[in-house]
């Protein structure tokens, strides 16, 4: 007679990918915040997060190096997608050279032109905790923003998120369908993610500077 497996047999596998899905969020953040401690998951499972750059400039090499300078982060760049050839090169070439083959695109996952960040997201696995790097310029911004969360994957974008009202009311809606996914949005380093400067405003507010007026 077969055997059922119990609730203790079931819960090392369960625990593990809700660990996974809380780490790929948290470094969601951390691209943002490098320095945030992202502690490895022990599991069977392939729990190595893919990111997909789509934009190559120096804001998007930028932010591929925060993700990787995280404390223990467990990430590679899988897929780089940009306009312009020479950019993604050199961008790319940089990269190797600072962090080796934790740099996993070759030139199949390398991806030029305005449909390249289709290609590059799709790379990406669903539901997995991969993260899309969204550091174009802003007038496209939307667009990948829509379809990545589409494509029910973590998303870092850089700021601006639009270039338009339109576009912003685009943002907002992206964010609801994301929530309703499970599916993390994280922006670019702003004045609210900085400790010291919220530290900075709570002084200010307790009146330990005197008064203001």
């Amino acid at each position: 007679m077969k055997k059922e497996p119990t609730a203790s047999t079931k819960q090392p596998t369960k625990t593990s990918r809700r660990r996974f899905v809380l780490q790929s969020s948290k470094l969601v953040s951390g691209v943002a915040l490098a320095g945030v401690a992202l502690p490895w998951v022990h599991a069977a499972e392939d729990n190595t997060i893919r990111l997909a750059l789509i934009g190559s400039g120096n804001r998007g090499s930028g932010a591929v190096r925060d993700a990787m300078e995280a404390n223990n982060s467990p990430v590679k760049l899988f897929a780089m997608a940009d306009l312009f050839q020479n950019r993604l090169f050199a961008s790319h070439q940089n990269l190797v050279t600072q962090f080796g083959d934790r740099v996993d695109v070759p030139t199949e996952r390398q991806f030029i032109g305005f449909d390249a960040y289709r290609q590059a997201i799709d790379s990406l696995r669903p539901g997995s905790g991969d993260v899309a790097m969204l550091t174009t310029y802003p007038g496209f911004r939307v667009v990948h923003l829509d379809y990545a969360i589409k494509k029910g994957v973590n998303v870092f974008m850089e700021k601006s998120f639009a270039v338009d009202p339109a576009g912003l009311q685009r943002v907002l809606g992206a964010g609801e369908a994301a929530d309703r996914k499970g599916i993390k949005i994280a922006a670019g380093l702003m004045c609210r993610h900085s400790v010291a400067r919220q530290e900075f405003i709570k002084k200010l507010r307790a009146g330990e500077l005197g008064s203001l007026q």
